[in-house]
């Protein structure tokens, strides 16, 4: 699928003006820190539990070692910002699965996640019906 715009993205970014840039960045973390207010159940995740999680093995989606931690449910798609939803990930898949449900993603990685952790398994089953 061809993009609509006539220039790459780091050309697109340069073309908007400093200010108007540090605007829409703002915009886009506040609204990405009301999503996850809104998402909290019992407070924020500590910075420990996240490393943890992040140390805990590697990647759930395609085995290679985990630098980041993913949230099972987007929480711009509902997800708790809980550890139940967390799971090691590495950054590629991370950036990959993006804000799409487990649902909607690449089959062979959510069938690796769905056999290696219980925790995306029960997501997944809650998806699917199974």
């Amino acid at each position: 699928m061809r993009s609509i715009h006539l220039r790459c993205k780091p050309c697109r970014r340069r073309a908007i003006p400093a200010d108007q840039l540090r605007m829409q960045e703002i915009a886009w973390t506040n609204a990405r820190r009301a999503r996850k207010a809104a998402a909290e159940i019992a407070g924020p995740v500590p910075a420990e539990v996240y490393a943890e999680i992040r140390e805990s093995g590697p990647c759930v989606y395609c085995g290679s070692s985990a630098n980041t931690v993913d949230h099972i449910t987007p929480l711009a798609r509902g997800g708790w910002e809980h550890e139940i939803n967390l799971v090691p990930a590495c950054r590629s898949c991370n950036s990959s699965k993006g804000t799409r449900l487990l649902s909607e993603w690449d089959p062979r990685r959510v069938v690796r996640a769905v056999a290696v952790s219980y925790k995306v398994a029960a997501v997944y089953g809650t998806l699917t019906g199974i």
